[in-house]
């Protein structure tokens, strides 16, 4: 069925039985983009996946997982082995060709990415010009000048630092970013101790990221996001302490407090409805029935 699916959206379909075998295939074929089931005879989705990133002409071919097992650790772990995207049985036939061809595109971007120097994250997300490390295995600096950020990768790890802030906790507030210049140093060294894995950085973040945007759409402040956010004086102690560089938009507060991203976004939102904070352009917010 999804063979038929695909060949009526335009592609050609190569298929196999059994995780051998695909991989086999794989390599005489060198496909754009793999569909991959968890379940397999013999060796299972997981250890095929492992295997096509261990081959250098294989390494950044796209990989969907495709499973009827809807678990959310399943995901991460697929997420966090180097899959791109991950479908879930049935699958509508519109969403499984929007899904190929998004895939697809970001393979596109990688491959634009890998050769770029320097540019904007508005062109080239940060989070592509990471995966792009993760699928090559390459060393480098990433440096974003405007934001005073460094990012150094290399063997598929990460070590991010911006302002107080590490890790998943520092990437999260680096996401949220929306412009910037960056410039790509190659082969810039040996990692920092305390260097993690791309791809668990990147899940981790994702995550955080989700978690705050429920907080801004439950509060009614997704589209404040960008306004210019000012104080009259807060009792929060993290948000007066914050008072002198005020100014800032909404996401800039949020990614400027020291704690989760979510539970700032509360705060900030309980403080806007308190009236201890206003947007310049629009009314705080009030709290929904």
């Amino acid at each position: 069925v999804l063979q038929q699916y695909l060949a009526l959206a335009g592609y050609r379909v190569v298929a196999a039985e059994d995780g051998d075998g695909a991989l086999a295939r794989a390599r005489e074929v060198r496909p754009d983009l793999v569909l991959l089931d968890v379940q397999l005879p013999g060796a299972d989705g997981f250890e095929v996946l492992s295997r096509l990133r261990a081959l250098s002409e294989l390494r950044d071919t796209p990989v969907l997982f495709l499973t009827s097992l809807a678990t959310r650790h399943l995901k991460v772990r697929g997420l966090e082995a180097g899959a791109d995207d991950y479908l879930t049985k049935p699958v509508d036939r519109a969403e499984l060709v929007a899904r190929v061809r998004a895939a697809l595109r970001r393979a596109e971007r990688y491959r634009h990415a890998d050769r770029l120097l320097a540019g904007d994250v508005r062109e080239v997300g940060l989070d592509t010009l990471l995966q792009t490390y993760q699928l090559s295995g390459k060393r480098g600096c990433i440096r974003l000048p405007e934001l005073a950020a460094t990012l150094q990768v290399g063997d598929g790890a990460l070590a991010c630092e911006w302002r107080c802030f590490r890790g998943a906790a520092a990437l999260a507030r680096l996401l949220l970013q929306p412009r910037g210049a960056f410039v790509v140093e190659p082969d810039a060294g040996p990692l920092p101790a305390g260097a993690e894995p791309i791809a668990s950085l990147l899940v981790a973040a994702a995550v955080a990221l989700d978690d705050l945007g429920k907080v801004l759409r439950d509060a009614g402040l997704a589209e404040q996001a960008e306004l210019d956010i000012v104080a009259r004086g807060c009792a929060d102690d993290a948000i007066e302490a914050l008072r002198p560089t005020f100014p800032l938009s909404l996401l800039e507060l949020v990614a400027a407090l020291p704690g989760r991203l979510d539970d700032n976004a509360t705060a900030v939102w309980s403080a806007l409805i308190a009236g201890e904070l206003h947007t310049l352009e629009l009314a705080g917010p009030t709290r929904p029935e």
